[in-house]
């Protein structure tokens, strides 16, 4: 990470703190799982299909397992 902000610095560039960039990640990652939802839970709602239940318990396994991509002892910035 820290060659990546050396080649930024003489452009002016700035990468966020690690604790903002796992914020950015998080939400990106979360907007992801939700819109692997959607599908699922329509099929869910008008069937019953039996794979759509299945599907959502997967992505409810996602958000349990869930870690950020830095650790936060390694925020320096």
């Amino acid at each position: 990470m820290e060659m990546y902000r050396e080649a930024l610095q003489p452009a002016g560039w700035e990468i966020p703190a690690y604790q903002d960039l796992n914020t950015l990640f998080e939400t990106f990652e979360f907007a992801r799982y939700a819109c692997l939802m959607i599908w699922p839970a329509i099929a869910l709602w008008e069937g019953g299909a039996d794979w759509a239940l299945a599907q959502l318990e997967e992505v409810e396994r996602w958000f349990q397992i869930w870690e950020p991509v830095f650790p936060a002892f390694e925020d320096t910035v």
